[in-house]
C-alpha cells in the first residue's frame, strides 16, 4: 500500500492522503493525478482509463480517479454524471470506511449539490449528514460542514426559516477541529448573517474568529478586514473599527481603497479626542 500525494482538484484542495492500491504502472496513476492537479481533466481521465485497462480490472484508486474526472469532463453530460454516481456508489458499498470510500461519499454529495442539471439539495444534505455522522474528524467531513451551512442557509425562503437554519448550522460548529474548515465555516455563516440580516453582532464575531485563524487564499483578507471594520463601525465599536482599518492600511497600503479607509480612521480618531 502506498500513499497518494496531496492533489489539487477543481473543487477542493486535497489535504487527505489516500492509502490505496496502485496499478501495475504507478507512474501512470501519478501522472493522472498530476494532470488533475493542473485541471487537465481530459488528459487525467485518459490516463486513469488507460491505467484501468493495463490493470485488467478496477483498482479502487483508479475507479475513484475516473469518477472525479467524469464530474468535470467536457462537455458535461447526464451520462457521465450518472457514470460517476455509479462509481462512487459502488466504491462506498464495497468499503465505506477507507479513504476512497469516504472521499467517494463526499463527491457523491457534491454530485447531487452542483453537478446535476436539477440539483437535489435534500439528497446532498442527507449524504453530507451521513459523512459528518460517520467520520466527523475526517478532512472531507470537516469540509462538508460548511457545505451544509451554505445549503441550509440559502435554501430556506423566509427570515424566520433562515434563523432556524442558522441555529441548526451553529450546532455543528463544535465538530470543527480543522482550522481551514473552521475558518471557511465562519466566513460562510458571517456572510449569511450580513446578507440575510441575521445579526451584525454574530457576523462580527464569526469574522473576527476567521481572521484570527487565518483567511484561506481563496478568500480576500483585505475584504474581510474592511468588512470587520464596517460592521464594528455600524455597531458603535469604534476601537475595533480603528484596529481593523489600520491593519488594512498596513497590509494593503497600495489598495485603491486605502485613501477612503485613511479618511475613516482620521474621522474616528478625531471623534475620540
Amino acid at each position: 500500500m502506498m500513499s497518494l500525494p496531496h492533489r489539487l482538484l477543481p473543487l477542493l484542495v486535497w489535504s487527505a492522503i489516500l492509502a490505496v492500491s496502485r496499478a501495475s504502472d504507478p507512474k501512470l496513476v501519478d501522472k493522472a493525478w498530476d494532470d488533475a492537479s493542473m485541471l487537465l481533466v481530459q488528459e487525467s481521465y485518459t490516463k486513469f482509463t488507460t491505467a484501468q485497462e493495463v490493470k485488467g480490472g478496477g483498482a479502487r484508486e483508479i475507479e475513484y480517479g475516473i469518477g472525479v474526472n467524469l464530474l468535470n469532463l467536457q462537455p458535461k453530460t447526464v451520462r457521465n454524471i450518472n457514470r460517476a454516481e455509479a462509481i462512487f456508489t459502488r466504491l462506498i458499498a464495497s468499503n465505506p470506511n477507507d479513504e476512497v470510500g469516504i472521499a467517494s461519499l463526499y463527491y457523491l454529495a457534491r454530485l447531487e449539490q452542483i453537478h446535476r442539471n436539477d440539483p437535489n439539495v435534500p439528497k446532498a444534505l442527507q449524504l453530507y449528514a451521513q459523512l459528518i455522522a460517520e467520520h466527523p474528524d475526517h478532512f472531507y467531513a470537516q469540509s462538508a460542514i460548511a457545505k451544509v451551512a451554505i445549503l441550509k442557509l440559502c435554501a430556506t425562503p423566509t427570515t424566520a426559516d433562515k434563523r432556524q437554519a442558522l441555529a441548526e448550522v451553529e450546532k455543528l460548529a463544535h465538530l470543527l477541529n480543522e482550522p481551514a474548515a473552521r475558518c471557511n465555516f465562519n466566513l460562510v455563516v458571517s456572510t449569511a448573517c450580513i446578507q440575510y440580516n441575521l445579526g451584525d453582532e454574530k457576523a462580527l464575531r464569526y469574522l473576527i474568529e476567521a481572521d484570527t485563524i487565518g483567511i484561506p487564499i481563496q478568500f480576500s483578507e483585505a475584504n474581510v478586514l474592511i468588512r470587520i471594520g464596517n460592521l464594528a463601525l455600524r455597531l458603535g465599536k469604534r476601537d475595533i473599527a480603528i484596529t481593523y482599518f489600520e491593519r488594512f492600511l498596513k497590509e494593503f497600503p497600495r489598495s485603491t481603497r486605502a485613501f477612503t479607509v485613511q479618511q475613516k480612521v482620521k474621522e474616528l480618531k478625531g471623534a475620540k479626542s
